[in-house]
């Protein structure tokens, strides 16, 4: 079962060969997709396919960056020249040497000074090579995923202190709610009184009407089920394993929704301190949630 994992880590493998060794180093920030990219070497678009297809099928999201740098034992560094792309300069030299009537001659300096003519490693690595790169790089995602692990586990607990904090503010809010009423029935006999004077009353059953009618507008039972729902959700979630930030971001605009609406509903300073500090403790949900594969 793949546990939950952070999008930021790092991994790394040393690869030896008989004459030299090559090293690979694996990032991983947060990215909305998967963005692998691969910096060789050499130029050989079969293995950087073969290694970004390797990297596809163990991580799912974020910005991917593969370098590999290749390093030689003291004595057995070679030079390898690209024997086409020189041709290609040499014409091109002797091209504009005709069309200016330069009388110089193309001489082997010029050639071998033109960018890509002579490297230090091969334009393709030979079959040995690539089978020992794509060893080392399940050897560096296999540290990479450890330490996106070792941090998903981090962020899981602390998403799970912040649902805690949201459940308990939203038990607190249903009792404001429940309380709502006799105060919007004291607001308004106090606002009467101002209006009208404390000898001027208003009928009992108007006033009950008027208290209903507040009720029945500030009545947030449906969104409070909703609610709990969405954060047992989030708590099955958080226990679970797997990708989960994309599923835990939709699940936080659910929850921003009813928060939202329960907030137009209640007029009512308590209730209203509650939903402020869900907003907020929400808001920590959705930036952690950010950070999860």
């Amino acid at each position: 079962m793949i546990p939950v994992q952070s999008m930021t880590g790092y991994g790394r493998a040393v690869v030896r060969l008989a004459d030299g060794c090559f090293r690979i180093e694996l990032r991983s920030v947060n990215g909305r997709h998967l963005d692998a990219r691969a910096n060789l070497p050499f130029s050989d678009a079969e293995l950087e396919t073969l290694l970004l297809r390797r990297v596809r099928e163990r991580l799912e999201r974020g910005r991917i960056d593969l370098n590999i740098v290749e390093e030689w034992e003291e004595g057995s560094a070679k030079v390898h020249p690209n024997l086409a792309l020189a041709a290609a300069h040499r014409d091109a030299l002797e091209a504009i040497r005709s069309a200016l009537g330069l009388a110089d001659h193309v001489s082997l300096e010029m050639i071998a000074a033109q960018r890509g003519v002579l490297s230090t490693a091969p334009c393709t690595a030979p079959p040995r090579v690539h089978a020992a790169l794509l060893q080392g790089l399940d050897e560096a995602l296999d540290g990479l995923v450890r330490t996106r692990a070792e941090e998903g586990a981090v962020l899981v607990s602390d998403l799970r202190a912040r649902v805690a904090s949201i459940r308990a503010a939203a038990i607190r809010l249903r009792g404001a709610a429940a309380a709502a009423p006799e105060a919007a029935r004291r607001r308004l006999q106090a606002r009467i009184d101002e209006l009208l004077g404390s000898d001027a009353r208003l009928e009992p059953a108007r006033l009950a009407a008027e208290v209903a009618l507040l009720a029945a507008r500030s009545d947030v039972h449906e969104e409070m089920v909703r609610t709990q729902s969405h954060l047992d959700r989030a708590d099955a979630m958080l226990a679970g394993a797997g990708p989960l930030g994309r599923k835990l971001d939709f699940l936080c605009q659910e929850i921003g929704r009813e928060v939202n609406t329960m907030g137009a509903k209640i007029d009512d300073l308590a209730a209203l301190s509650e939903i402020l500090h869900m907003k907020a403790e929400l808001e920590k949900v959705r930036e952690q949630a950010q950070n999860l594969e």
